[in-house]
């Protein structure tokens, strides 16, 4: 078995799991060991491949615990169960003020003229702008930029990173969904990171819109990992020796 995902039938690597749902590796290894959450799939090397509703599964498990339940009381319910005892924690809450919605710009011609024929694929989404190309943004980010740039490349090289990197920050974003059709596991270990989520396409709505709010606002933040991070573009890089 191939350790890639196909397109047919998309699958995401434990890493890029973590960062669309928030839970650490590590710790999701010990909730598979233990509670048996969920079953991704195993390649001939040992990978684990998780499919969308995997995902999902895991991403409402740690809503739960993250308001209080105990991984063991959650774990063994089913999609339906997870979905209501959500949504009546959402209710019980306490009363705040909306929260501001996520807002995105999205850079690519194919992904762009897609969202002008259905709009409803970002709903919920501020969408803040649509560009065909790189060269059609602004000059200047707005003061109030974009949460998530969502970037559209055929192809990703390890020479293109200095470029990305440049991009995102030109765009006032502080975080970026990238969505490819081909890039080498080395050129994606170094976009990968909680602020470049690199994304094989094609993506369906509403794996679209959940990649773009994870890395949205409601997201709480995280400290930065220790050593030196290729996939860090908050600031601008430094130029080539």
């Amino acid at each position: 078995m191939s350790d890639e995902p196909t397109e047919d039938n998309q699958t995401y690597r434990i890493g890029a799991v973590s960062r669309l749902t928030g839970v650490p590796s590590d710790t999701l290894r010990v909730w598979e060991r233990r509670y048996s959450i969920v079953t991704p799939i195993r390649t001939d090397s040992g990978t684990r491949l998780y499919r969308p509703e995997d995902v999902g599964r895991i991403a409402l498990i740690k809503r739960l615990v993250d308001r209080g339940d105990a991984i063991s009381s959650v774990a063994n319910l089913s999609l339906d169960q997870l979905q209501g005892r959500a949504c009546g924690s959402d209710l019980a809450a306490s009363p705040r003020g909306p929260e501001r919605r996520c807002r995105v710009i999205v850079v690519g011609a194919t992904l762009a003229e897609r969202v002008r024929q259905d709009p409803e694929i970002f709903h919920g989404i501020e969408v803040m702008g649509l560009y065909d190309s790189r060269g059609a943004l602004p000059e200047t980010a707005p003061r109030e930029g974009p949460d998530v740039a969502v970037l559209e490349f055929p192809t990703v090289h390890a020479d293109q990173i200095r470029d990305i990197g440049n991009l995102l920050v030109h765009s006032g974003a502080s975080r970026a969904v990238i969505l490819y059709n081909y890039a080498n596991r080395a050129t994606l270990d170094r976009l990968g990171s909680r602020r470049i989520l690199p994304l094989r396409g094609p993506l369906d709505a509403a794996e679209l819109r959940r990649a773009c709010l994870t890395l949205g606002p409601q997201r709480e933040p995280e400290p930065e990992p220790s050593g030196e991070s290729d996939g860090d573009f908050s600031r601008p890089l430094p130029p080539r020796r």
